[in-house]
């Protein structure tokens, strides 16, 4: 049988010795695996050598992103990824808070489900006394932008009363009709959620100029999913209360 033909075989060999890299100096180096010869001459030092799998395998458009982000911003200043992202309580920096629904779901395609949760939340503002600065209920998704009360009432425990209050007041009403919904919020452990599992996204607002930015994005987010054409035509924000138009939403703490 003709061994450039079968795996393994020499031909297999030559075409895969490129992906293997140069061969280390010395018998015991190349043994061990932890010594490669660069074109220069020099000797790199290495942990191991990448396995053929890892060697052919293509890099996935997810994989490239992540490793081609920035490093460093405009400052020159370390960017954590999200995942490593720890937030900090200071009294004098505002959140900007994000969640959504369960899976994305567009739960909140019903008005009198919007209506409940800014009930919710005037609630939630009057329990623990945090200045509620913007805020935007969208079909999926909330956004919030508050100045807790510190150290008394962090933000944790502030979203935890929110959204625990909410999602049992909301699936007791959907079970009681056997809303057809519900059948598509049973996770893997069996449970209904109303919300996606974590804490969403938390930031920390340092300046006054992004205090801004974000009350703006807040305000014309169904400007841009194309909801409404004026940001105080969606009742379910606070641009109405910023506009000084009659609001029947929670009450708010303008940072004019």
């Amino acid at each position: 049988m003709d061994e450039d033909r079968v795996p393994g075989g020499r031909r297999v060999r030559q075409i895969l010795a490129p992906l293997r890299g140069p061969r280390s100096t010395t018998r015991s180096d190349r043994s061990r695996g932890l010594t490669r010869l660069c074109d220069e001459g020099h000797v790199k030092r290495a942990t191991a050598w990448p396995s053929l799998e890892d060697s052919l395998r293509p890099r996935h458009p997810w994989y490239s992103s992540l490793m081609d982000r920035p490093l460093y911003d405009a400052q020159g200043r370390y960017i954590v990824p999200r995942t490593r992202r720890r937030r900090v309580e200071k009294p004098t920096e505002s959140r900007f808070l994000t969640f959504s629904c369960y899976n994305r779901l567009p739960l909140f395609q019903n008005d009198a489900v919007k209506d409940r949760f800014a009930l919710h939340l005037d609630e939630t503002r009057q329990a623990f006394g945090f200045r509620l600065i913007a805020w935007v209920i969208m079909p999926e998704h909330v956004h919030l932008l508050v100045l807790p009360e510190l150290p008394e009432s962090p933000v944790p425990p502030i979203l935890q009363y929110l959204k625990q209050r909410h999602a049992r007041d909301i699936l007791s009403r959907w079970r009681q009709i056997d809303a057809p919904v519900l059948h598509r919020l049973t996770d893997s452990r069996g449970e209904t959620r109303f919300w996606q599992r974590g804490g969403g996204y938390d930031r920390n607002i340092r300046s006054r100029k992004e205090l801004n930015e974000k009350i703006k994005y807040i305000h014309e987010n169904p400007i841009r999913r194309g909801l409404v054409a004026r940001a105080t035509d969606w009742i379910w924000s606070s641009a109405r209360s910023y506009a000084e138009f009659a609001s029947s939403g929670p009450e708010i703490d303008r940072m004019d």
